[in-house]
């Protein structure tokens, strides 16, 4: 095989196979590359072609698209580290990473064209803007034939591969609709085919083509809304991911829309965790079971994920199957407690107390359970901290250090001690800070941390962090005698020390292991 010629995966298929060498794989990346730079420039200089209210328009979409061109390029960059070590591994991670890249690039260059078309044309319909320009373009003799011939062929083709997923669904009544204007939507396509090849106008052909357009939009999304609400699960997202999955199985779908199906359901997985997360470590009893519970079903998510993934590594058929197999464990799992998780929606906007972690009414400033003064945004350093939340704050365990620090910060300021002395507590308060962050970093190193853990000690890692933040703005009113860095400084240290409070509450585990090593 020719690697300047033939395909960059399927050299890599050959090279797997032990019928190529490392050496032509990398002639064909340095090929890919001056191909994909040319690419990257040719996209650039057309963008800057159109006007400024097109890039406007198609801002997202530009992004997308250069984002796509390097996320190739780093591609390139793993199948390079294969020939320098010649380890399979990263071969196959490399082609993974390859097949990405294109599909990628494939949609991202559709969607922007599409994008652009919508911005430049007469209506919001991509598909009627694309052929409505292309036979504009050849009855003013600036485009040929040929183009709009092509873009005919594909509009045909993409309705092809459409339907195989609607006709298996059609004793409901909105695919049947749906079905019908598909078939009007080929006709039409074919007849300006035809004119165009005996050289007879089309205009009326294309206003029916305009009015086919519009009603595939009508009827399009609820019939696909119905097809995959009617799916195994109560995910419209994992629905996608069966139905794709299974048409790819059956060879009626091809790698790219399996590739996108999974990347969708992996957007969805780790958006949906992340929220989870966010409930479990509100410090709510409730919400912290509740979310437990739910995430130990997400487990079951992302191995379904994972099998997905092992599928595009090996290319075994029998990781598709475990996958749909486990997606739909998961989402029964799931549904079966998404109505008492997402009952802890009732809570949000709501300010949980520092104190007592009751949670109040936003429109409260003290907390309706003990009375304590509600700190609104803990984390938000533009939050200004009065005196009482600064009390509530000081009478967390293990503060003596930080009262010590923020009384320095007063006495400099009133001019109780000397600069010399201010500068010899901020030094001393920078060694506690290091003496308490080295002996956990070394637990977290010597032992395996559970989710609640390593959640807790990432927590820490910002307190710590903050806390050094606060001393550096400190450090900064000895050099300028500023004193709204002590302000500053004094609020990052109060901050800095609750993510360690929290910390203390949520890892006892590590603080007494920590404790029993000193």
């Amino acid at each position: 095989m020719d690697p300047e010629k033939v395909e960059l995966l399927d050299y890599c298929s050959e090279l797997l196979n032990g019928k190529e060498s490392a050496e032509g794989l990398a002639k064909a990346i340095a090929v890919n590359r001056e191909k994909t730079l040319k690419l990257k420039k040719d996209f650039n200089d057309g963008v800057s072609q159109r006007n400024q209210e097109v890039q406007s328009k198609c801002h997202n979409e530009i992004h997308e698209a250069e984002e796509a061109l390097n996320f190739y390029l780093e591609s390139l960059n793993i199948l390079e580290k294969y020939v320098k070590d010649s380890k399979r591994q990263v071969l196959l991670r490399g082609m993974e990473s390859v097949r990405r890249g294109l599909v990628s690039m494939t949609n991202s260059f559709f969607r922007y064209q599409l994008a652009a078309m919508v911005a430049e044309g007469p209506t919001d319909m991509p598909n009627y803007n694309l052929l409505f320009q292309s036979v504009k373009k050849y009855q003013e003799n600036t485009g040929t034939k040929q183009e709009v011939l092509d873009w005919i062929k594909a509009m045909k083709f993409s309705v092809e591969q459409m339907k195989p997923a609607f006709e298996k669904n059609k004793k409901l009544e909105t695919i049947q609709r749906f079905l019908h204007v598909l078939d009007k939507h080929q006709e039409t396509l074919t007849n300006i085919e035809q004119n165009l090849q005996k050289n007879q106008p089309v205009n009326d052909l294309m206003e029916q083509f305009k009015e086919n357009c519009e009603m595939l939009r009508e009827v399009q999304n609820p019939a696909v809304m119905e097809i995959l609400s009617s799916g195994p699960t109560h995910s419209i997202t994992a629905n996608v991911m069966i139905h794709t999955t299974r048409m790819f199985i059956e060879r009626t779908a091809n790698y790219d829309q399996f590739t996108a199906a999974l990347n969708s359901l992996e957007g969805e997985y780790q958006y949906f965790k992340k929220q989870l997360e966010i409930i479990h470590s509100s410090g709510v009893n409730a919400s912290k079971e509740l979310a437990e519970e739910a995430l130990k079903h997400m487990e079951i998510y992302g191995q379904a994920v994972e099998y997905f993934h092992h599928y595009q590594e090996t290319f075994d058929v029998e990781f598709l199957r475990r996958g749909v197999l486990t997606l739909e464990e998961a989402m029964k799992k799931l549904y079966e407690t998404s109505k008492t998780v997402f009952e802890l929606g009732d809570r949000e906007g709501k300010v949980p107390c520092v104190r007592c972690q009751h949670y109040n009414p936003s429109d409260r400033k003290t907390c309706e359970k003990c009375g304590a003064v509600l700190v609104k945004s803990i984390e938000d350093k533009a939050q200004q901290l009065d005196d009482e939340i600064r009390q509530i704050l000081l009478e967390m365990p293990a503060t003596e250090n930080i009262r010590k620090i923020l009384e320095a910060g007063d006495n400099i300021i009133q001019g109780n001690i000397s600069k010399e002395e201010f500068s010899s507590a901020v030094d001393w308060m920078d060694g506690v800070v290091q003496d308490n962050w080295k002996p956990i970093e070394e637990a977290k190193k010597k032992e395996k941390l559970s989710q609640v853990e390593e959640e807790a000690y990432l927590q820490f890692s910002s307190g710590v962090r903050t806390l050094k933040e606060g001393l550096s703005k400190y450090r900064q009113y000895l050099e300028t005698e500023n004193t709204s860095f002590i302000k500053e400084g004094a609020r990052l240290i109060l901050l800095g020390a609750y993510n360690v409070f929290q910390f203390q509450k949520k890892a006892p585990q590590i603080a007494k292991k920590v404790s029993s090593d000193k």
